[in-house]
């Protein structure tokens, strides 16, 4: 593949802080499989669960979270507020990413297994005020939370797992009311959300037996980077943001045992004290018991605009 991230970004005229916290499963505390990085300078952010093994899956989320973050700060459209440009830069830079992890497996053959989640955040400044791109491949995720909307906390990003398998699969034989394949394609994704949604706010194991089977196996991914066969594999969501919005970054150790109630509840209680967000949410997560709990690496990287 040829290398065509050669020109510098110039900085975009935002403002934005982040905060950050992970902790290394206590089944191997010595060895962390998360990886993130926190940008504010060019106003990119990312948080990487490595899968294969933990000495395999922390190589894999360690090696492309350094590409995500060298390559962030370069920029091959002369207009580096273009939206689409944008897109299509990162998008480019994950497949590079995901390239490159292919290249080193086949050089190591211990890490042959080894593939990464990836949840990127990239802040632009535009002609109508600022947007947050968000890219995703696997089910680490990327929130938006603002106090005075309903709710507050917003989940952008869906996991590629069995729930989007299961209501996205065929979109276009799918039509029913919709008339177009981009139409029925979007009808498919906002109910799978919607039934992501409704996982992330369970507080008891589902009585029927579908439900219970897709809970228990939401977190067997069908995309990462190791995975990836093409750009367009990559989610990729326009979050509109204005001054006073946080944005959370979460490893699946973070959103799996605690609730999405839970989880915005953390930030609202730490709305003036952000530094404490990070941390509060992995050690929440660690003391959850009963059937949400999970051993996990767990990473969460907060970033606050304006």
């Amino acid at each position: 593949m040829k290398n065509t991230f050669e020109s510098p970004s110039s900085p975009e005229q935002l403002v934005s802080r982040s905060y950050s916290f992970s902790l290394a499963n206590e089944r191997h505390p010595e060895t962390n499989e998360d990886s993130y990085f926190s940008d504010d300078k060019h106003k990119t952010y990312g948080v990487f669960d490595g899968v294969g093994g933990s000495e395999g899956g922390s190589y894999a989320s360690k090696f492309v979270a350094n590409i995500l973050q060298h390559y962030s700060n370069f920029q091959e459209s002369k207009n580096p507020e273009n939206i689409e440009d944008t897109k299509n830069y990162f998008c480019e830079v994950l497949k590079y990413a995901h390239d490159r992890l292919i290249l080193a497996r086949e050089k190591y053959p211990q890490f042959q297994e080894m593939d990464t989640t990836a949840a990127i955040v990239k802040i632009l400044k535009t002609e109508s005020g600022a947007v947050a791109l968000a890219f995703s491949t696997g089910d680490s995720r990327v929130y938006s939370f603002r106090s005075n909307r309903k709710p507050p906390l917003v989940l952008h990003t869906l996991d590629d797992g069995v729930i989007k398998q299961k209501y996205m699969e065929a979109p276009s034989a799918r039509k029913d009311a919709v008339s177009t394949k981009e139409d029925a394609v979007e009808d498919a994704r906002e109910k799978a959300m919607k039934a992501q949604e409704y996982f992330d706010y369970l507080q008891r194991t589902p009585t029927d037996p579908v439900e219970a089977d897709l809970f228990e196996r939401r977190n067997l991914i069908s995309n990462s980077i190791g995975i990836l066969r093409d750009v367009r594999d990559v989610e990729v969501s326009v979050i509109d943001v204005q001054d006073g919005d946080i944005l959370l970054l979460t490893t699946d150790g973070i959103h799996d045992p605690l609730t999405k109630q839970e989880i915005s509840d953390t930030i609202s209680k730490n709305i003036r004290s952000l530094h404490l967000i990070p941390q509060s949410l992995v050690l929440k997560a660690n003391r959850v018991s009963g059937f949400r709990r999970k051993l996990d690496d767990r990473t969460a990287v907060v970033v606050k605009i304006g």
